[in-house]
């Protein structure tokens, strides 16, 4: 790293507090504490702005023409394009004026800083928590982008490295593991009923929200004891989707038993009264950060056998991995675990180890040092 303090420029494509966005305050805190000036644009304001408050990082807002999928069409390319057109023409000046050194880019989805970097002659790092659930058009028009306007890449999992390297020079990928903090000891095992099943995240159809209600309604008849409880809002966009969700628990009869929350900002409080935390994604996820903190406050995990659940839970020695859009398998599986208490606590035990040695906060600075330091 340079003795003078660089200037860095971090872009973002939300402003919320779910996996990437918790990734993004760890590295400013990281790279703040190392004397840089930082700055970050994000496309609107939001929660994350007031995490950021005590950070000194200086914020600017700006539509960045984020793509994500559903722009696939004529009118929403040409839509996305006009955007993007418009955040490097803004980007480009930001660079000029700021005098920025590098590019850091939190997300696949914001190109334009990468164009602007690649203008102005600057080095531009992408952060990819994304993995894509197909390798079809989009898939393969985000990789070959991504190839042109990053000079590395970090991925964080061999999952998304996996994916991406179809694409992206390998020499430009770096596995980073997202990481997580450990109390000093576990929490004891002393919860009452009702036996809570928690999932948390974003409601989207490919977090897999209606299969997971249609694996409790097959637990419920079971267990008179179980009660679900899930936590997150809804992308823009996707607010039908939500209330076909709660129509859903509605039809089954189930609204007693099973609560839609929408956001928390008291995590802690939702752990602690969480029994078993169900992450029910029908297509791959990168590294749910939730599972992550799940595991380290001493809570049995169950996740869809798909992409970066596999490698966090290690294929199944750290929790139990179930199938995909097989609900009735997948409840019989739960119900089972739920009563295995002692394999439960063996999976905390080894998940717990496993997050000490390979998912802590030392070793993710030190990967990410390595990855920026030479460009500064």
């Amino acid at each position: 790293m340079s003795a003078t303090p660089k200037k860095i420029l971090f872009l973002h494509g939300s402003n919320d507090l779910y996996g990437a966005s918790r990734v993004l305050i760890q590295l400013l805190a990281l790279l703040g504490a190392e004397g840089h000036e930082l700055h970050l644009v994000l496309p609107y304001r939001g929660p994350l702005d007031k995490a950021l408050s005590g950070q000194q990082v200086r914020i600017s807002y700006y539509n960045l023409g984020v793509l994500r999928r559903k722009y696939l069409s004529l009118v929403g390319l040409l839509n996305r394009s006009c955007k993007i057109f418009k955040a490097v023409n803004f980007l480009t000046r930001y660079l000029r004026s700021q005098q920025i050194d590098l590019v850091y880019s939190n997300t696949t989805v914001v190109l334009s800083g990468g164009i602007a970097a690649r203008l102005r002659g600057l080095p531009s790092i992408y952060h990819c928590h994304e993995l894509p659930a197909s390798k079809g058009l989009y898939a393969s028009l985000m990789g070959r982008l991504i190839q042109r306007l990053a000079t590395r890449v970090i991925v964080v999992s061999e999952a998304v490295r996996t994916h991406w390297s179809q694409w992206v020079d390998p020499e430009k990928l770096c596995r980073v593991y997202n990481a997580v903090s450990l109390p000093n000891q576990l929490p004891s095992a002393d919860k009452t009923s009702p036996y809570q099943l928690t999932a948390i995240g974003r409601i989207s159809p490919l977090k897999g929200h209606q299969y997971l209600v249609e694996m409790a309604a097959i637990l419920m008849r079971q267990r008179a004891d179980l009660q679900l409880v899930i936590v997150g809002d809804v992308f823009k966009g996707y607010e039908s989707y939500e209330e076909s969700l709660k129509e859903q628990v509605r039809s089954l009869g189930l609204e007693d038993r099973i609560h839609l929350l929408g956001f928390r900002a008291d995590m802690a409080a939702v752990f602690a009264s969480t029994d078993l935390l169900i992450h029910p994604s029908i297509l791959p996820d990168s590294l749910p950060t939730v599972l992550l903190e799940a595991m380290s406050h001493g809570i049995p995990v169950v996740a869809t056998q798909l992409g970066g659940n596999i490698e966090l839970l290690d294929r199944g020695k750290n929790g139990l991995l179930i199938p995909v859009e097989d609900a009735e398998t997948a409840a019989a599986q739960v119900l089972a675990y739920i009563e295995d208490q002692a394999l439960q606590q063996a999976h905390i035990a080894r998940s717990h180890q496993r997050l000490a040695t390979i998912f802590n906060p030392e070793r993710f600075e030190e990967a990410i040092r390595a990855v920026v330091n030479p460009y500064l």
